[in-house]
């Protein structure tokens, strides 16, 4: 067996094999939406989509559709998918410049600030469970009792 039918066996064996695999599946080319949807809504206490709704490759209405429609989320302007909070567009620019100026910061621009906090503040009421109305029960996934226990250390 040469090396390109072990890479093509390792890869259809991850693909129909793994746990992973059968979820990759389900999340992109699953074409009974409904099974994926069942398997989801057993995880929307423990999910927040987070997607922009002009996003040219995955915006929030095709995220949704695709996980279900009832899955708590929190459409924002995150500008160009490949690069959240920096910038709006590659139009009339050179990618390999675009790349080395957010190479040098990794901070958002200051066009994105506000989406940016927006985004740091649903993270955070997200992980220490302070969002009721949003995400059903206060503390949903035994957060305190993993802080208590991470603190006792």
């Amino acid at each position: 067996m040469n090396l390109q039918e072990e890479l093509e066996l390792y890869h259809k064996e991850w693909f129909f094999e793994t746990e992973l695999g059968v979820w990759f599946q389900r999340l992109f080319l699953e074409q009974d939406r409904e099974i994926l949807h069942r398997k989801v809504r057993t995880l929307n206490e423990r999910l927040l989509v987070v997607a922009d709704p002009k996003d040219a490759i995955f915006p929030l209405k095709d995220i949704l559709k695709n996980l279900g429609e009832d899955i708590p989320s929190l459409p924002m302007d995150l500008g160009r998918h490949e690069f959240p909070f920096n910038i709006p567009s590659l139009e009339g620019r050179d990618f390999r410049e675009i790349v080395a100026e957010i190479r040098r910061s990794y901070a958002p621009s200051p066009r994105y600030w506000t989406s940016y906090r927006m985004w740091l503040d649903a993270v955070e009421k997200f992980l220490n469970g302070q969002d009721g109305k949003l995400f059903g029960k206060e503390d949903a996934f035994g957060r305190a009792e993993l802080h208590e226990r991470l603190c006792d250390r």
